[in-house]
């Protein structure tokens, strides 16, 4: 019998911070990481042992856009970078949550992160000082 071997990470932040159209969610706060490993400087998590994972990601619609929305990408060996959430446009709300909790199943070595190719949304409503994680990636 194998040892089921199980990985998880939560990151986050605690600014405002927009995330503007091509760029990956600015989370450099780490909650924690078992298994895998997560770069804070490009905000990338990589996966260490291949299997079915949960994943998801929380922020928000700026309150100053009329659209936005965060897609989850992976890059894997070989391929093109692909989008593995569906997109989520928010267009009827301002400072609306967007979040996505999905399953899908991943390949050692493959590189999850968040993106937003349009509407810049924001990691937070405002910028907060508790210890209280808000909206974050896992």
């Amino acid at each position: 019998m194998t040892e089921r071997t199980e990985e998880r990470f939560n990151v986050y932040t605690k600014s405002r911070t927009s995330i503007g159209t091509g760029s990956n969610a600015p989370l450099e706060l780490v909650d924690f990481v078992v298994g895998g490993s997560y770069d804070t400087s490009n905000y990338k998590y990589t996966v260490l042992n291949g299997g079915t994972y949960l994943i998801g990601i929380s922020v928000n619609k700026s309150g100053n856009s009329s659209t936005g929305t965060a897609d989850i990408m992976v890059s894997r060996s070989g391929q093109d970078d692909f989008m593995i959430s569906r997109r989520q446009l928010i267009v009827f709300a301002r400072d609306s949550s967007i979040n996505q909790v999905f399953m899908f199943k991943l390949e050692a070595g493959d590189i999850l992160y968040a993106t937003s190719p349009y509407g810049n949304p924001v990691t937070n409503i405002s910028t907060y000082t508790s210890d209280d994680i808000k909206n974050s990636f896992w």
